[in-house]
C-alpha cells in the first residue's frame, strides 16, 4: 500500500542508556521499538481515514464555497445576493455555513466544545499535527503554481481553498459536463495562489463565452 502520511517527528528511533560503575564511560546503545504487522495494518487504516476526510473537505470547498464567499460589497451577507437583500441583516445561505464557521475560523480560532483547536483537530483527523503531509496524488496539484505538489498540510489547502472560493471572488464549475474544461478552468482558478493565500496577478483577463463551457 503506497504512503499516504508522512512526519517529520515520526517516533521511529528510541534509546536506551546504560550505566557502569563510577569511572566508567556512559554508554548508549540505540534501540529500534518492535513495530508489529497489527501496528503497521492501524497507522495504515488510520492515514488512509484522514486522507479521505481531507478529501471531502475539499470538494466541499470547491463545490460550495462560492456559498461563503463575500460576494456583498457591503459585507451585509455571504454567498450569492438574492432579492430583497437590502433588508437583510448579515447572513450565511445554509448550503455554506459549514465551510464559513471553518474558514471564518481558520487558522487560530477554531473552537470544539469550547476548546481552541488547530484545523487538524477540528476536522477530527487521527494525527492534527500542523507539519503533518497527506499525500492528495493528482486531486490538488492545481492548487500548486508549478502544478506539481502532492504532499500537502492541511494548513496550506485550507490557505489557498479560502483564497480561491471564499474571498470577494469565486467560482463554482461542479456543473460543466466537460471534465476537460472544469480541469483547465480550476487550474486557471487555482494556480495562481501564493504561499500566504494572497493571488498572484497574471497581467491577463481570460474571456470565455458562457456557450463555450457547457
Amino acid at each position: 500500500m503506497p504512503q499516504l502520511c508522512r512526519h517529520p517527528r515520526h517516533p521511529v528511533i528510541g534509546s536506551i542508556v546504560r550505566r557502569r560503575a563510577p569511572g566508567i564511560r556512559i554508554e548508549r546503545v540505540e534501540t529500534l521499538p518492535v513495530i508489529t504487522a497489527e501496528d503497521v495494518k492501524l497507522q495504515s487504516t488510520r492515514d488512509t481515514a484522514d486522507v479521505l476526510r481531507i478529501y471531502k473537505v475539499v470538494r466541499a470547498i470547491r463545490n460550495r464555497g462560492h456559498f461563503a464567499a463575500r460576494l456583498d460589497p457591503l459585507g451585509r451577507s455571504l454567498g450569492p445576493l438574492k432579492e430583497g437583500y437590502e433588508l437583510m441583516e448579515s447572513t450565511v445561505p445554509e448550503d455554506g455555513a459549514d465551510i464559513a464557521k471553518l474558514l471564518n475560523g481558520f487558522p487560530n480560532d477554531l473552537y470544539l466544545r469550547g476548546r481552541k483547536v488547530n484545523v487538524g483537530q477540528y476536522l477530527g483527523l487521527h494525527d492534527p499535527s500542523p507539519e503533518k503531509q497527506f499525500f492528495l496524488g493528482n486531486e490538488c496539484k492545481s492548487l500548486d503554481p508549478d502544478g506539481r505538489a502532492q504532499w500537502w498540510t492541511v494548513e496550506e489547502l485550507m490557505t489557498r481553498l479560502r483564497a480561491v472560493y471564499c474571498g470577494t471572488l469565486s467560482a463554482e464549475l461542479n456543473h460543466l459536463a466537460s471534465v476537460h474544461k472544469k480541469d483547465w478552468l480550476r487550474r486557471q482558478l487555482e494556480g495562481h495562489v501564493r504561499d500566504d493565500g494572497g493571488v498572484a496577478s497574471t497581467g491577463t483577463f481570460i474571456f470565455i463565452s458562457v456557450g463555450q463551457l457547457v
